[in-house]
């Protein structure tokens, strides 16, 4: 066993630093606990077995995500996560692809003001075709 567990993304199982999602990750290899019975045969918890003990009690840091704004992020997903509560239409879906060719990671930037603000805006989409706009235009 190596001194390092790897760990990969649930949402599209990429190596730490692989992918730019922000999700939660698993170990490729995680610890398998064995299951303790009490003095009537009920199950009443699960043991660390002797040998995956060191690895419980010395567990491995797992890498921080970038922070945010700092790592342009793909297309596809700033899609899926303004589709979550915005309506697209096809010109605001144009206009952020056109934004996104022309700088990645101010796009990013600008989708990720937006809906964290997304509480205090009247009209959010306004708002993203706005700095979009800008953008794309340079």
């Amino acid at each position: 066993m190596s001194a390092t567990l790897a760990s990969s993304c649930t949402i599209c199982d990429a190596a730490p630093g692989g992918c730019s999602h922000r999700a939660t990750r698993y170990l490729e290899d995680p610890i398998v606990y064995t299951q303790v019975f009490n003095e009537k045969g009920e199950p009443a918890g699960w043991r660390v077995p002797d040998h995956e003990r060191h690895r419980w009690d010395n567990p491995v840091k797992g890498t921080k995500p970038a922070p945010i704004g700092t790592t342009p992020r793909e297309l596809v997903g700033l899609r899926d996560d303004l589709d979550r509560v915005v309506f697209l239409d096809s010109n605001l879906v144009a206009l952020l692809k056109e934004a996104h060719e022309r700088d990645a990671l101010r796009t990013t930037r600008a989708v990720e003001s937006v809906l964290k603000s997304l509480a205090n805006l009247d009209n959010p989409t306004g708002l993203l075709a706005k700095y979009l706009r800008e953008i794309a235009s340079g």
